[in-house]
């Protein structure tokens, strides 16, 4: 599969799942957003995180496996690993401008994470997906 589909795949798949996430952390720590007044502002919140998603984990996916794919790093895949969460943790710490409440930890840390981890499943399936292909090719 190609790099950017991946991302794009990564991207529709988490934001429902860290929306679901994040309402009953939402419903605890910011009830108003549950009140009727605020009842034409929900639909604003099931479609935003597709367009911040886009905007935010786009390009810092791509300075993650920029840094990741150093030669250094070349041969390490925890190390990736680990430079990716460094990497996402960075940039959600500019988005939150290093103002860690309870509000930013739900709202930028839930999605960033989950994209992180839906992204690394869908690399890890996909790898293994072709390397079965190839390796079933081979042996015919």
């Amino acid at each position: 599969m190609k790099y950017i589909l991946k991302i794009l795949l990564a991207i529709i798949l988490s934001a429902p799942i860290a929306l679901i996430i994040q309402l009953p952390f939402m419903h605890i720590f910011t009830p108003e957003f549950f009140a009727e007044e605020n009842l034409a502002n929900r639909g604003f919140y099931i479609a935003v995180p597709y367009y911040y998603m886009i905007i935010y984990f786009m390009p810092t996916t791509f300075v993650a496996d920029f840094i990741a794919t150093r030669k250094v790093f070349s041969n390490i895949e925890k190390a990736k690993y680990f430079i990716q969460i460094g990497t996402y943790t960075l940039a959600g710490l500019l988005m939150t401008g290093f103002h860690l409440d309870m509000n930013a930890l739900i709202s930028i840390f839930i999605p960033v994470y989950t994209y992180l981890v839906i992204l690394s499943v869908l690399r890890m399936l996909f790898k293994k997906k072709n390397d079965f292909s190839i390796n079933t090719s081979k042996m015919s």
